[in-house]
């Protein structure tokens, strides 16, 4: 296993150390099936496919599997349509403020609910392997940029990308009638891109000259590989596409017993920053503000990297004893199944047309359809007719929660907080960390450089 074409000398899950007689691949697959993903691949077909969350991957058909990290290439999947969970961040907010009247927890800052859970899959379906042992980075970035796409300061520059909006491609350019259909309105929401439109984007960049020496390391191909990426990718990615980007680096523990004081300092002082956003509405700061103890803010989340993994920080936690957790999303982590139902019940109660978007076009409700697949219309819009986190549809989901039984039993919370749960303590298992955080307000060509 490498990052950046460098070996990984450990276990990226539970941090042993390799040597010769370790099958790294093997191992790291056991490592995560204790956490609830299948411990081996099964092969399937057709209607008996895995309920996985983002097996968007088709790789060349061939005699026998190739290890990830290997050479290896992604078969063109097309417009392929990210899944994920939203509304997750509003159960976990739930769990807190339960255990915060527990006596657990004494407060918790959590970053915009508008961030989606993606996770990598370990499905071998007719579609191919999935991107369980080198996706992480990838699913790191659609997790961000779930979020990202929001902000109304990168909303034309992220709308007018060719590869975010396949209408604004010179080889598709629609008449004049046609490109006024098309045009935005306010609660339009761009198509979080797959793995492969990342790949696409992070070499157009390296073509631009962003990161000659990252580019080299990959030999400038990125596109239709199994490669492990990092926050440096990320950075690339994003800042091509004209959004406000930095990288942290915290190169060595800097407190006690070889904690990371300094990157748990910076993080907490991220989170309660409480300047606002250009964007924020004075509704949203009157809501984020009447949290009490657990408080979501309009903070992004971060990118968090140290050697072998990455994952998204969602926020930060204060235990009763003063002791401090970040909140995580690992794309590597499954998400219980009590709060992947109940996020799923937010999406539809929250739904204000009851339509979904797949390849680029508008599509009925999942219910017309036997299967419970979306079924295309005949619209042609790239953009969803819909805003998962306005004000009013915060209210459907509140009216939804008040006329319906829980659907999670929240004297649970210490068990289903537990997945999102990494204690500052544990942090020591790693020397180095790198943090990437993406800014709002002003685009990089708005800025004075």
């Amino acid at each position: 296993m490498e990052v950046n074409n460098e070996p990984i000398p450990c276990c990226p899950v539970c941090d042993i150390e390799w040597d010769k007689t370790i099958n790294k691949e093997a191992h790291v697959a056991t490592c995560l099936g204790d956490t609830g993903l299948p411990k081996a691949p099964i092969l399937v077909s057709g209607d008996d496919e895995p309920d996985e969350e983002n097996d968007e991957l088709e790789l060349h058909q061939s005699g026998s599997l190739q290890k990830a990290g290997q050479k290896g290439s992604i078969k063109p999947g097309g417009n392929l349509k990210v899944d994920g969970l939203s509304f997750l961040l509003n159960h976990i907010r739930e769990l807190l403020s339960q255990s915060f009247n527990d006596g657990q927890t004494q407060s918790a800052i959590i970053c915009h609910p508008t961030v989606v859970h993606l996770r990598t899959t370990s499905s071998l379906t007719t579609r191919g392997q999935g991107d369980l042992t080198w996706g992480c980075g990838y699913r790191n970035i659609q997790m961000l940029f779930s979020s990202l796409r929001h902000l109304k300061s990168y909303r034309t520059a992220l709308s007018t990308h060719p590869e975010l909006n396949p209408s604004h491609s010179l080889a598709a350019q629609p008449s004049a009638s046609k490109r006024s259909s098309m045009s935005l309105n306010e609660d339009d929401l761009i198509e979080i891109p797959n793995i492969q439109t990342w790949q696409r984007i992070i070499e157009a960049a390296w073509k631009q000259g962003f990161d000659v020496p990252g580019a080299e390391s990959f030999s400038q191909k990125l596109v239709g590989k199994k490669k492990w990426i990092g926050t440096t990718e990320a950075y690339v990615a994003f800042t091509s596409l004209g959004i406000r980007a930095r990288i942290i680096d915290f190169p060595k523990p800097t407190g006690p017993k070889r904690s990371h004081l300094g990157l748990t300092d910076w993080v907490r002082g991220y989170f309660n920053d409480t300047c606002s956003a250009e964007n924020e509405s004075d509704a949203f700061r009157k809501l984020m503000s009447s949290e009490g103890p657990i408080r979501m803010t309009n903070k992004m989340p971060l990118y968090l990297q140290h050697a072998g993994h990455s994952r998204t920080i969602v926020g930060v936690e204060t235990d009763a004893h003063g002791n401090g957790n970040l909140l995580i999303f690992d794309p590597a982590k499954s998400v219980p199944a009590t709060l992947k139902t109940a996020s799923s019940q937010l999406t539809r109660a929250g739904s204000p047309t009851s339509m979904d978007t797949t390849n680029g076009r508008l599509v009925s409700s999942p219910s017309s359809s036997k299967d419970g697949l979306s079924v295309p219309s005949s619209s042609t819009s790239t953009f969803s007719r819909r805003h998962p986190f306005s004000l009013k549809r915060h209210r459907r989901v509140h009216d939804f929660l008040q006329s319906h039984n829980a659907p999670i039993d929240l004297r649970q919370h210490s068990k289903l907080l537990a997945s999102f749960r990494v204690s500052f303590q544990s942090l020591n298992k790693h020397d180095q960390y790198q943090v990437g955080v993406w800014v709002s307000g002003l685009n990089i060509s708005q800025l004075d450089i």
